[in-house]
């Protein structure tokens, strides 16, 4: 490894001074030289050249300390987020020797000890900030390293044994991250919420090449009709990543917009065989083009932020995406990543990830039920278990009653069974524990009133409300009690910042 080579140390300076250096060995040293290039001058211009880049890299790694050490309060999210994505990096980019088709010796489980080895001592003077001001933060980052570079190392071992038997050919060792738990923090808002039904509720125009989900466009410079459940599945993944590193109105220079994307585990998640290589290598073909559709389609929406209307114009997901081994390294757009930072958050379950992507109305209606079980106000009112027939036939492309009368169809076939069909899907999935029907007092409608046709009609139908409960999540007594303390918390932290700056007025 080389030393102090890490890119979050340097600005822009810094980077296109080593830019002119790189043009200026190769034009004015070596490629004049070329004919007559001996190996002493190609030496001594080479020292030259890795001595006046090293020298760029020291200057800035002491600036950067500085500023890390003296600014490490405001910092700290940044800090982690660098080193973490350096770690991450380090441990993906290991290479396989294409000419003999053997791993490479630094691929051994002591060549892998040793590289870790050399990361701690570049990064070293970082972890020492880290565990003197925040000591937990640097266990918690100690821990990641430990782990990626311990699971790359049991893992080329397997692969190792496995050429030596002749069961396979050399290829590149796998490395799997901590996966995520069953239920991923993350903000959510109009511009999240809108690509699980775009499927589904979008009304497409062809002359304008938008696509109208409520009151949000999103426009694409070539088929607007293929976003789907794959590119919302991999935006709500990015989104529960981003929110690990973000926090709620953070301010907009301190947003750490990007991040990395575990494809193994965002694999496992959507019920991949990742011990597959051709579904793994389909699944990363997927990938790319979800991916893809969030760096090129547009969104422009209106909402409220802070109790005032606000209009956003044309913007994409995500800025860049970036393969690097079994992670992608990704962007999300500066003018997203602010927004995103306004919205409230919510838990979302990792069972909907599950559900396969053709399930477009089953997804968004998973997504309309974990958003409202997670609404703070619905726990404090009790009403997180239950949300109307009608408010989630909203979220699907079932006809309209309107439909229903104008083409005279059937609404039992034509609706009930779809939509009872999308519960059964979730249930299967492992996010739903529990569904029934209610009466909008709340009372539960038993099996043997629906089989003797007590619901009658689309009318009846619309009119109630599905009880349900969530796997993974608390009880609701926990949820609430937790909320209420959070609330208190809050106020007591609003009057005592209100008296502080009363005090500081008088003074």
């Amino acid at each position: 490894m080389n030393p102090v080579m890490l890119d979050f140390i340097l600005n822009e300076e810094d980077r296109e001074h080593i830019e002119n250096i790189q043009l200026e060995f190769l034009k004015e040293k070596i490629i004049p030289q070329a004919k007559e290039l001996n190996y002493d001058f190609f030496k001594e211009q080479l020292n030259h050249y890795f001595d006046e880049v090293k020298s760029i890299y020291e200057n800035a790694y002491k600036r950067s300390l500085k500023y890390y050490t003296e600014h490490f309060d405001e910092l700290l999210p940044s800090l982690k987020q660098e080193i973490k994505s350096y770690a991450a990096f380090c441990v993906s980019s290991f290479e396989a020797d294409n000419k003999t088709g053997e791993i490479i010796q630094q691929l051994s489980p002591t060549g892998i000890k040793n590289y870790k080895k050399a990361m701690n001592r570049e990064i070293a003077p970082y972890l020492e900030i880290l565990k003197s001001n925040a000591p937990k933060d640097y266990e918690e980052l100690i821990s990641f390293i430990d782990y990626a570079f311990e699971h790359r190392a049991e893992l080329y071992k397997e692969e190792r044994e496995a050429i030596k038997k002749g069961k396979k050919k050399a290829s590149m060792p796998k490395v799997s991250l901590p996966p995520t738990t069953a239920l991923s923090l993350m903000f959510s808002g109009k511009p999240v919420n809108v690509l699980g039904l775009a499927r589904g509720r979008g009304k497409f125009d062809p002359a304008s090449r938008r696509l109208k989900v409520g009151d949000a466009n999103i426009f694409a410079p070539e088929n607007v009709q293929k976003i789907g459940v794959g590119a919302a599945k991999a935006f709500r993944y990015i989104l529960a990543e981003f929110t690990k590193h973000n926090s709620r109105h953070m301010p907009k220079d301190k947003i750490i917009n990007r991040i990395f994307l575990n494809v193994r585990d965002f694999a496992e998640a959507n019920g991949i065989d990742i011990n597959s290589s051709d579904a793994m290598k389909n699944f990363r073909r997927k990938l790319k083009g979800n991916l893809n559709i969030l760096l090129t389609h547009k969104i422009s929406w209106n909402d409220k932020i802070k109790g005032k209307k606000e209009h956003f114009p044309e913007m994409t997901w995500i800025s860049a995406f970036k393969p690097a081994g079994d992670l992608f390294m990704i962007e999300v757009t500066q003018s997203m990543a602010e927004i995103l930072a306004l919205l409230p958050m919510i838990y979302y379950s990792r069972a909907l990830y599950s559900l396969d992507d053709r399930e477009f109305n089953a997804f968004a209606i998973g997504e309309a039920m974990c958003i409202h079980y997670c609404q703070e106000n619905n726990v404090i009112k009790g009403t997180e278990n239950k949300i109307s027939v009608l408010k989630l036939l909203e979220k699907t492309s079932f006809p309209t009653y309107e439909e229903l009368k104008e083409h005279k169809m059937g609404w039992e076939q034509n609706v009930k069974e779809h939509f009872e069909n999308c519960l059964e899907k979730l249930y299967q999935c492992g996010f739903l524990k529990d569904r029934t029907y209610c009466y909008a007092g709340g009372i539960e409608i038993t099996d043997e009133e629906m089989r003797a046709g007590v619901i009658d009609s689309y009318e009846k139908f619309i009119s109630l409300l599905v009880k349900f409960e969530l796997n993974e999540f608390d009880s609701h007594e926990k949820r609430l009690t937790e909320i209420v303390q959070k609330k208190a918390e809050n106020i007591k932290k609003l009057q005592s910042k209100r008296k502080n700056e009363k005090k500081s007025d008088n003074d």
